[in-house]
């Protein structure tokens, strides 16, 4: 029943359009919709440094991208990797306090409002943790 309807409203339109003296020029058309896909800029100058039982990793603010969401980090450890932000942050620095003694690398990416993900840049860095208590006789 929706289907007849349909095609006959569209014949009517037809038919009115045609009598009218319409051409195709003159229809309407939808405005064109643009995909953005282009992710962001990496982050630039990647640093990390032991800061009392954790890394704090800090970078170069991405000021080139409008669309900027945010950042997403990364640690490499152990033949792992998990991605240590849930969600994009705004910051420029990470506090991993959950690091693992070792080597890691770390990477951190830039990532746009419609959800592109940028180049990872990476840094590798060997965690070295100082637990006071076991130095304690």
């Amino acid at each position: 029943m929706k289907t007849t309807t349909i095609l006959l409203l569209g014949a009517i339109l037809a038919l009115g359009c045609l009598a009218a003296g319409c051409s195709d020029d003159d229809s309407p058309t939808a405005p064109a919709l643009t995909i953005d896909t282009a992710p962001p800029a990496p982050p630039a100058t990647l640093t990390a440094c032991d800061a009392c039982m954790a890394v704090k990793l800090s970078w170069a603010a991405n000021d080139t991208d409008t669309d900027l969401a945010g950042y997403v980090v990364y640690r490499t450890a152990l033949g792992q990797t998990w991605q240590l932000t849930v969600d994009p942050i705004d910051a420029c620095c990470y506090l991993d306090r959950a690091p693992l003694a070792g080597p890691a690398v770390y990477a951190v990416s830039a990532i746009d409002r419609s959800g592109n993900e940028s180049a990872r840049t990476t840094f590798l860095h060997h965690v070295t943790i100082v637990d006071d208590d076991l130095n304690r006789p």
